[in-house]
């Protein structure tokens, strides 16, 4: 799976999944004889270290449950004259012997689920000609990579749906156990009455590939409201009145969107400085679950207004990501405020002030960066009617 994958701006995003960090197998090199002394029959000095195989790459990492092959190698070769014992151990999973110069290491299938683990190997020899006995030690990092972390949601009811759905997994090479059916007769709004019902659906779907999936794909088909069941906490009105919702903002709570009836909290503004305008690095999302101690999902929807243009939406990022690979995506970032030149300082969260801050804030960001031109307006319209911009050529990214 390539990386990194690119996304697309809101509201029909695909999915842009930041490969987990795996990193290379390290290796903890022991023994080494005398430099010199008599003649022997085989080499004058050892130089062993610990190799698995397959060896993970960030492109490959080990994934949980993998059958691994554990050996010892000597200056780059397989290890396999010297006699003697090895006797292996490891932190987590299972040996199928403990005793080999060679052994298969079926990694556990536990763990991992939020970022990767660090899985430690101990192989400690005893009589290897030429080698006084010793304790070698390497690490491993096992992941999850992301298209077996992703579920793509479609409608069965909905002509063009799954098509859209597969279409989306041969590109990320998901696969066909990780596409989850969820039928419903509306594909605008879910009831109230029903969401409890179809949030279930969804996870069930998780549940049944693993608890390691983080990150979910409504596609075209799939309604993105919910009617009748969230309350209007920001509205101050007593008692609240309940209003009209994203489908998708409250699938980003996994298990608890069945339970629900209030919207999500500030938890994704907690690290942008209003006061500054500056973003500073986000917790990758493995480190938000954890943090939070909470089961929440990456809901990002590949939609339009018929299938063909979902499916165009694919094909744009084929492109694109092709593009970004060469060295040769280049455009236009268009910032789109509302509320004029003079951004808000120290501006309440869930507030317009504070939205119109994070935009501020990707300006920011671009101009910094350098890379592209940025055109930005706050004028209370949109770009596209007067007095903003009336168009917005070579786009790239719009706030």
């Amino acid at each position: 799976m390539r990386t990194p994958l690119v996304g697309l701006a809101s509201p029909s995003l695909v999915l842009p999944l930041a490969l987990p960090l795996v990193l290379p197998l390290a290796l903890v090199l022991g023994c080494g004889g005398g430099s010199g002394g008599s003649v022997d029959a085989g080499p004058l000095q050892c130089s062993l270290s610990i190799t698995t195989k397959p060896i993970p790459t960030s492109a490959l990492p080990l994934v949980p449950g993998t059958r691994v092959q554990l050996s010892l190698i000597d200056r780059g070769a397989p290890e396999s004259g010297r006699g003697g014992t090895v006797t292996w151990s490891v932190s987590a999973g299972a040996l199928e012997t403990v005793t080999g110069h060679q052994v298969t290491w079926v990694l556990p299938t536990k763990g991992a689920d939020y970022q990767p683990v660090n899985l430690d190997i101990t192989a400690t020899t005893s009589g290897l000609a030429n080698c006084p006995d010793d304790t070698f030690k390497a690490s491993v990092q096992a992941a999850w990579p992301e298209h077996l972390r992703a579920l793509v949601i479609y409608n069965p009811m909905v002509a063009g749906s799954m098509d859209v759905a597969k279409k989306y997994a041969a590109f990320r090479q998901i696969a066909d156990d990780h596409l989850c059916a969820v039928p419903y007769n509306d594909p605008v709004k879910v009831t109230g009455a029903d969401l409890p019902a179809f949030a279930t659906a969804v996870t069930d779907c998780i549940d049944a590939v693993g608890s390691w999936i983080a990150y979910l794909v409504p596609v075209y088909g799939v309604p993105y409201l919910v009617e009748d069941r969230i309350a209007d906490t920001f509205s101050g009105k007593m008692p609240p009145q309940r209003v009209t919702t994203s489908l998708d903002a409250l699938l980003v709570l996994g298990h608890e969107a069945a339970h629900t009836n209030q919207p999500l909290d500030s938890l994704f503004f907690i690290k942008f400085d209003p006061t500054t305008g500056a973003f500073p690095d986000p917790y990758p999302w493995g480190s938000l679950r954890t943090l939070t101690k909470k089961d929440f999902f990456l809901v990002s929807r590949i939609d339009g207004a018929d299938a063909k243009a979902a499916s165009d939406l694919i094909d744009r990022t084929i492109m694109a990501e092709s593009l970004a690979q060469a060295g040769k995506l280049e455009g236009t970032v268009y910032v789109d405020g509302k509320l004029g030149s003079m951004h808000p300082s120290n501006p309440l969260p869930n507030t317009d002030a504070w939205a119109e801050a994070t935009i501020a804030g990707v300006e920011g960001l671009f101009s910094g960066l350098g890379k592209n031109k940025v055109v930005a307006d706050y004028n209370p319209e949109e770009i596209g009617f007067p007095p903003a911009p009336l168009l917005g050529p070579d786009a790239l990214y719009y706030a």
